[in-house]
């Protein structure tokens, strides 16, 4: 039950704040902003609708691309959300979570809004980044890196 709970939770806060973050930068005239500079390397917001699948392949503005994207992105996210809870592993809920919550994010955004807002690029002085991606990306990235690399769970 807990585990049900802390996944619950975790799907939750995710889709939420992706939601809120895109809602208060679209209502904001942030564009072009430099959100973190480091010299050599900075983080600006570059506003693009993603229309595709990653860094916009296969991009399309028709309403039944984005209805056949987000059904993909649903059917996945779903699966990952079965096996998270059904794994042994300890941190199955948190990978599944973020994972299974940045994709949901990004599945309501193409059925609402005809695509995916984003709106994170990351720059460097010896090349211009053209492709931008969101906090809900950044879950899902997050979510697979842990999957990755937590390794197996112990069977003792």
């Amino acid at each position: 039950m807990v585990r049900y709970l802390i996944l619950s939770s975790l799907l939750l806060a995710t889709i939420v704040s992706a939601l809120i973050i895109r809602s208060v930068l679209t209502t904001s005239n942030l564009n072009g902003s430099n959100i973190l500079d480091l010299g050599m390397i900075a983080v600006n917001l570059k506003y693009t609708t993603n229309t595709g699948i990653n860094f916009g392949l296969v991009g399309d503005t028709a309403q039944s691309r984005q209805v056949l994207l987000a059904a993909i992105a649903l059917i996945v996210c779903i699966l990952v959300i079965f096996w998270s809870v059904k794994s042994t592993h300890p941190l199955s809920i948190l990978s599944g979570g973020l994972f299974a919550g940045g994709g949901l994010a990004n599945a309501y955004e193409r059925i609402a809004f005809g695509g995916v807002f984003d709106y994170l690029n990351v720059w460097n002085q010896f090349f211009e980044n053209h492709f931008s991606f969101n906090v809900a990306d950044i879950y899902i990235f997050i979510g697979l890196v842990i999957y990755v690399f937590s390794g197996k769970p112990n069977k003792s």
